[in-house]
């Protein structure tokens, strides 16, 4: 079983209908990480799945000390943000 930290973190799925989605991490147990995209799966319902089946990508937001969950909307824009990054990094490699 994995002891990496994946609060705060976007994910990408490795398994299931979701395969190769990305979802920004809110909270997490010993097994299963609860994630949300804010479209689909907004942050007041979020997904379990088992961390077995997520790889880590980058550091979505930093945790405060009150554990504040980012609003759906600003989910949404990181999940945008890195997917604009990660294009622009394919287009440099092709060039």
């Amino acid at each position: 079983m994995s002891r990496e930290k994946y609060s705060g973190f976007l994910v990408r799925s490795r398994a299931g209908h979701d395969l190769g989605e990305i979802y920004l991490v809110l909270s997490e147990d010993e097994r299963y990480a609860y994630l949300c995209d804010g479209k689909y799966r907004k942050a007041d319902r979020p997904k379990k799945k088992n961390k077995k089946h997520l790889a880590l990508l980058v550091n979505g937001y930093e945790k405060t000390d009150a554990d504040v969950i980012p609003d759906d909307i600003t989910v949404m824009k990181m999940i945008r943000e890195y997917k604009k990054v990660l294009q622009n990094t394919k287009e440099e490699d092709n060039v």
